[in-house]
């Protein structure tokens, strides 16, 4: 990992959702999560949610604007390996078509990230909350 590098983990969940791409706040960077959950290399900085793809045609849904404020946002710091939590998605019909978003962080993902890339304990573990706050875990 260069020093300007870091790893997201992150999830989601959703019947209608075939993929997520995240950005960088200021810049053009698309940051793409097309299977359930993954570990993903990117620069440090703030991320956010930019676009819902689903697996459905006739289902679009309009790309997210950058934020305004950096609190709207995960900080992802450099050197690190920051849990972005399981963005959960669940269309509502009434009173009006509407889509709710749940972000959870269950470790099932943290679990299953050390199973398959050991390598990761090397790095220090956050939670990246989407108010550009992060949290400090340890991986034991």
């Amino acid at each position: 990992m260069a020093k300007d590098e870091a790893y997201i983990l992150v999830a989601f969940e959703g019947e209608l959702i075939k993929n997520l791409k995240f950005s960088r706040v200021g810049t053009d960077e698309r940051i793409p999560l097309t299977k359930n959950w993954d570990l993903i290399k990117v620069k440090e900085g703030h991320v956010y949610l930019k676009l819902i793809k689903s697996h459905y045609f006739n289902v679009y849904i309009p790309p997210f604007p950058e934020p305004s404020s950096e609190k709207n946002s995960a900080y992802i710091k450099a050197g690190t390996i920051t849990y972005i939590g399981e963005w959960h998605f669940e269309r509502k019909v009434r009173p009006k078509l509407r889509w709710d978003l749940d972000i959870k962080y269950p470790n099932t993902h943290l679990l299953k990230v050390l199973e398959s890339n050991p390598w990761v304990e090397k790095y220090p573990l956050h939670i990246g909350f989407i108010n550009g706050k992060t949290m400090n875990l340890l991986w034991e």
